[in-house]
């Protein structure tokens, strides 16, 4: 059976183009995540309804081809039906949001109670369809995930839906269970182009959801604006149903720990911003890292060992501390240079002072991780010790004038 050709007869794939025809008003929130709890009592509407308050977060977009919702006290309610059982005529409609851009890594998520897709009969039209589709664009790119009941693939004997997982670069399908209380979640890793999809079939259950992906997306600009949508529909017979309560939707950021400048990326910029916490405050739970109550190297340390996976001393951040970052240092001629606070991480000062000094050496080599390679979970780390005498040698060295440097 070729999946790829039963998708594309599914109205997702026919439905999907007229949507996209559609120009929204140009609306964008100016948040980089939210959670919209569809309870009824938050302060915003939705344009083109009769809703005029009771959602969490404004600029709530509808679309319609058919079909209703209505705002209940637990959940925003879609109903629709396929209508003619002689041909592909249905009701559809989808709700939007746009948002600014600079979205990086993120998780996006719906959940969705009382879904009812309706049921497969004989005498419906062979094209007959009824789903959901949840999609996120980024500019011309989008990934997006649909469950539908799909005779091609699925009946009703086998209760089981039709899931589908697509990005500009590629799709799979999946059969998976049916369920009238699910989640659906796209996380987005921007640094590797990937998008993970979740399905959970069970809310009331503590069983993990099932995983799909990683899928590439295609590279966007961080300036391009966002569209987030949930779409139901259903085509082909009164039999076809696309109704549910969506109660919760989410976008939330990803957090990497140690990642202060938000880049998804832990590099010199976020630990040379560890070391002036450490050395200026504010106190800021996320720069204690060790959970102590207080900034000291000893959070340097872990951002170092735990968080970025490296050694003490690792002035490039390669991932190894060996000769390469002591040329690269002590090139840079501030090794008990006079000048008050200028050093940083790539410079020398491992140990959050902003000078670059015999106390650096010794706080790196204590960590006994010099010419040691790459550190694995499995690694052992040798002791210290075996370094006593290089570090020593480097100190005397290093007290050494340095002819290039400007004497004063």
């Amino acid at each position: 059976m070729n999946f790829s050709s039963c998708l594309g007869r599914s109205w997702l794939a026919t439905f999907v183009s007229i949507v996209l025809s559609y120009v929204a008003p140009i609306a964008c929130a100016d948040i980089s995540q939210f959670v919209e709890s569809f309870d009824g009592v938050g302060d915003f509407g939705m344009n083109q309804t009769d809703i005029d308050f009771g959602l969490d977060n404004p600029d709530w977009l509808y679309f319609t081809l058919g079909g209703s919702v209505e705002l209940q006290s637990d959940g925003l309610q879609f109903s629709h039906i396929g209508i003619d059982s002689n041909s592909l005529e249905g009701e559809t409609s989808n709700i939007s949001r746009n948002l600014l851009p600079e979205l990086r890594s993120f998780v996006e998520r719906v959940e969705i109670k009382d879904l009812d897709l309706g049921i497969i009969r004989d005498d419906e039209h062979g094209e007959a369809t009824s789903g959901i589709l949840f999609t996120h664009i980024v500019g011309f790119a989008e990934a997006n995930m649909s469950i539908s009941l799909n005779d091609s693939i699925v009946d009703d004997s086998t209760n089981s839906w039709l899931l589908a997982v697509q990005t500009d670069r590629s799709r799979e399908l999946h059969v998976v269970p049916k369920s009238d209380h699910l989640a659906l979640e796209m996380l987005f890793d921007v640094n590797n182009l990937e998008v993970y999809f979740r399905y959970d079939a069970d809310l009331r259950d503590n069983l993990a959801p099932l995983e799909f992906g990683p899928l590439e997306f295609e590279r966007h600009d961080i300036e391009t604006p966002h569209r987030t949508k949930l779409l139901f529909g259903a085509s082909g017979g009164s039999n076809r149903k696309a109704n549910g309560l969506l109660d919760f939707w989410s976008l939330t950021k990803l957090v990497i720990p140690g990642d202060y400048d938000d880049d998804h990326l832990l590099t010199v910029a976020d630990v040379d911003r560890l070391m002036t916490r450490v050395r200026e405050g504010p106190f800021g739970k996320s720069y204690d890292l060790n959970d102590d109550g207080t900034l000291n190297s000893s959070d340097v340390r872990v951002w170092v060992r735990d968080l970025k996976g490296t050694f003490l001393g690792d002035a490039n951040l390669d991932d190894e501390f060996n000769s390469t970052d002591l040329v690269a240092i002590f090139a840079a001629g501030e090794y008990e240079d006079g000048l008050a606070v200028n050093s940083t991480w790539a410079t020398g000062d491992w140990n959050a002072d902003a000078e670059f000094d015999s106390g650096d050496l010794v706080f790196a080599f204590a960590g006994g991780g010099y010419e040691f390679g790459p550190r694995t979970e499995a690694s052992a780390i040798p002791e210290p010790t075996s370094f006593a005498t290089l570090l020593a040698g480097l100190i005397v060295l290093a007290t050494v004038p340095n002819t290039r440097r400007k004497c004063v």
